[in-house]
């Protein structure tokens, strides 16, 4: 005969104990919690930075181009939102070279903060290599830097051979904030390394001789500096233009004419009916659905290639 009472005790007892350690069934035991890593945010101000990033890094970082939708990227100023969202990145890459004046007015996390043309250990940068333009007429004379002393070009990424610089940096900024796919970073960087160095080449090898070109921006001085040529810059009056460009024409006598693809209808209408062999540029700016960064710049150097040809005809 089982005694009601001992066993009521015992089980009370059973009872206590298993609150106390825990439980004593897998129904009762709770799951550990587990740490979710956040992926790191990368905001970027450029659409090669954008394009660069995106390719590299894969779902290693989550990027972010604000400016994105503005008419003008290099004139894009953040809005109240995107200063939240710059100052709470992990990650913020700059093109520099005076691409982004509002950060002279706009306090950013230092430590988050990259200006990809400075130097970084084991890379020399590039910004001792910027140009510089002055009021009416920028007078570029071949790689070593434009002869007066203003302003700076700030389209970097239309010669090969910085955009190389750009990667490298980039690279190295990824890896410290995704140390963990720093393989799969690094070889993604060096295919896309490959494919910039054959542009580069390709630019290199077409031994265009010392001359003269005329272009509507400063857009194109990195591009038109690794030619080795005198790039000539002319702003163009809104009371008369084409006196203007008339003037410039006669006076530089130049081989090759170079505008931004997306210059007003009326500059691009001067150039193209000038007689002079003319050739439209895309600064690479805006992200255009279903062409690459890359493929964009072999495009400029299809075209600079035909209109070079044809000028020494």
């Amino acid at each position: 005969m089982i005694d009601r009472g001992n066993s009521d005790l015992a089980m009370a007892l059973l009872a206590a104990f298993c609150l106390l350690f825990g439980g004593c069934s897998s129904d009762s035991a709770e799951t550990p919690s587990v740490v979710e890593q956040k992926t790191p945010v990368v905001v970027v101000t450029s659409f090669p930075l954008f394009a660069i990033v995106t390719e590299i890094a894969g779902i290693a970082v989550v990027v972010e181009w604000p400016g994105q939708s503005a008419a003008s990227p290099q004139d894009w100023v953040p809005s109240a939102d995107d200063v939240r969202r710059l100052q709470s990145a992990d990650l913020i890459l700059l093109n520099g070279a005076g691409y982004e004046p509002w950060t002279q007015n706009l306090s950013l996390p230092r430590s988050r903060t990259i200006d990809t043309t400075t130097p970084a250990t084991g890379l020399a940068g590039y910004a001792n290599q910027l140009l510089s333009i002055d009021g009416k007429v920028t007078h570029q004379h071949g790689p070593q830097g434009s002869q007066s002393v203003g302003a700076v070009a700030a389209v970097t990424w239309l010669d090969p051979e910085l955009a190389v610089a750009q990667l490298n940096r980039v690279e190295l900024e990824l890896i410290k904030i995704a140390p963990d796919q720093h393989g799969q970073i690094s070889a993604r960087a060096t295919a896309l390394r490959q494919r910039l160095d054959q542009l580069h080449a390709r630019l290199q090898a077409l031994q265009l001789k010392p001359c003269n070109i005329l272009t509507d921006s400063s857009d194109v001085a990195y591009l038109i500096s690794a030619l080795k040529c005198e790039l000539h810059t002319v702003e163009l009056s809104v009371e008369d233009p084409a006196a203007d460009f008339a003037a410039a024409l006669k006076t530089l006598e130049p081989r090759v004419l170079v505008f931004r693809e997306n210059a007003p209808a009326a500059i691009r209408k001067l150039f193209v009916e000038s007689g002079v062999p003319a050739v439209a540029i895309d600064v690479c700016d805006q992200a255009i659905e279903g062409r690459s960064f890359v493929d964009r710049l072999n495009e400029n150097l299809d075209r600079l290639e035909a209109a070079i040809h044809e000028g020494s005809k």
